[in-house]
């Protein structure tokens, strides 16, 4: 009988756990340490959260995302009021970091220095703009499954339902649209099945195409097995004439007569 391989040591699993929890420490303590130096974290010390940086994006919602994200982790490190848009405007690049600029060359030179709220409206205001989330609304509210399998259409319309605003403002609404895009026989299969949230919703609808699929794939494997097989080609008959008794003459294209019985 062979012996299964002895499991790998712990050793390594266990020194990657300890180096990640001590880098973790020392992080909390430099941020610790600023405050307690001067009281206020340095834009060094927030680097170390690892903030993702920013371009100009063709998904609306995705500076939404980004600027929800960078908020918390500014409250997170405990940045100063004062030092968060410098902070956060560290982190845009390209398209971004370039409207940017030109937004602070726009104001007048005695402005005052812009404050988190307002970057945050300006920002909204720039990168979300409201036609483009009309646009975007529409193209969801178009969605049916069609061709596709109940799993990607869930994916797309999570995706779009961001963009949905009162049609999607409850799970209730969320469900009743997902289901109006469902297709014909799963709509119908599901018109009794109540859910008590979206999630049980999508996995129930995946749970019946499955089941359809492997019932449709049952009868096309049976009637293939039940199927009688194709008889073999018979054999053309052909009419043999009796052959003409020993000295009669046939006349041509015509089978001699058979000899008659005399009584």
């Amino acid at each position: 009988m062979v012996r299964p391989p002895p499991p790998p040591p712990l050793g390594p699993a266990l020194l990657q756990m300890t180096q990640l929890l001590s880098q973790m420490q020392q992080t909390q303590h430099n941020f610790d340490q600023a405050r307690h130096d001067n009281g206020r974290v340095m834009i060094r010390d927030f680097l170390q959260l690892n903030p993702r940086s920013f371009d100009s994006t063709p998904e609306p919602l995705d500076a939404d995302d980004w600027v929800r994200d960078v908020n918390r982790m500014l409250n997170t490190a405990g940045v100063a009021p004062e030092d968060k848009v410098r902070f956060a405007t560290h982190l845009l690049k390209g398209g971004s970091a370039a409207w940017w600029e030109n937004f602070l060359e726009m104001r007048p030179a005695n402005a005052p220095d812009v404050t988190w709220e307002e970057f945050r409206e300006v920002f909204r205001s720039h990168h979300i703009p409201e036609g483009l989330m009309d646009r975007m609304k529409e193209k969801f509210l178009s969605l049916v499954q069609g061709n596709k399998d109940v799993m990607t259409y869930s994916i797309e319309f999570s995706k779009l339902a961001r963009y949905g605003g009162e049609e999607v403002s409850t799970d209730a609404k969320k469900q009743k649209r997902f289901r109006n895009g469902l297709k014909p026989a799963l709509k119908y299969a599901l018109t009794h099945v109540s859910m008590d949230t979206f999630d049980k919703l999508v996995n129930t609808a995946i749970k019946e195409e499955l089941g359809r699929l492997a019932f449709d794939e049952s009868r096309k494997h049976t009637r293939e097995v039940g199927a009688p097989s194709s008889a073999p080609p018979q054999k053309r008959r052909l009419w043999v004439p009796y052959p003409a008794p020993p000295g009669q003459a046939t006349q041509a294209g015509y089978a001699p007569r058979p000899p008659t019985q005399q009584l």
